[in-house]
């Protein structure tokens, strides 16, 4: 499950570029799913039989968001938090070369904001992809890992 529109899209450029360490065929519907409550999680897909072991891989930004499943399904699903903290846009800002710029106003605005102000970008609208080649997701995803503590799993975690 993708947190929001620019998360769906990052793993679809990299599902189709077949740079993760799964392929559609290994997914529920053969996609990523968005971000939903754990009831519709549970009533949608949980309560429904498997012939493989079935893994809850979630892609936030959120460090302290948990998803919590309710009794009956915490001990048959293992959940996996992928975190894009602060925020995915941070991908934007490192492949422009923008960090050291953002840097200064870091303390006042989200990447989400800096985007917004700097490249026009616009949450709500899907341009996500517009502004990646897959090498040039691939080399953001890669320098954002390297600059980032290793005691949370990362997109790098994904890649091939």
């Amino acid at each position: 499950m993708a947190e929001g529109a620019a998360e769906q899209e990052a793993m679809e450029i990299l599902l189709e570029s077949n740079r993760l360490r799964f392929t559609s065929d290994d997914l529920i519907d053969k996609k990523i799913l968005p971000r939903m409550s754990v009831s519709k999680l549970e009533e949608g897909y949980l309560s429904l039989q498997y012939s493989k072991p079935v893994v809850i891989l979630r892609i936030i930004d959120s460090r302290k968001e948990k998803l919590r499943l309710s009794r009956q399904y915490q001990n048959r699903f293992e959940v996996i938090t992928i975190n894009t903290h602060p925020e995915i846009e941070m991908l934007l800002i490192l492949k422009n070369g923008d960090y050291d710029d953002y840097c200064k106003t870091k303390s006042k605005e989200k990447p989400s904001e800096y985007c917004k102000r700097r490249y026009g970008y616009r949450k709500n609208v899907s341009v996500f992809r517009d502004s990646f080649t897959q090498e040039e997701l691939i080399m953001a995803i890669s320098k954002y890992d390297s600059m980032l503590g290793h005691n949370e799993l990362s997109l790098k975690d994904l890649l091939i």
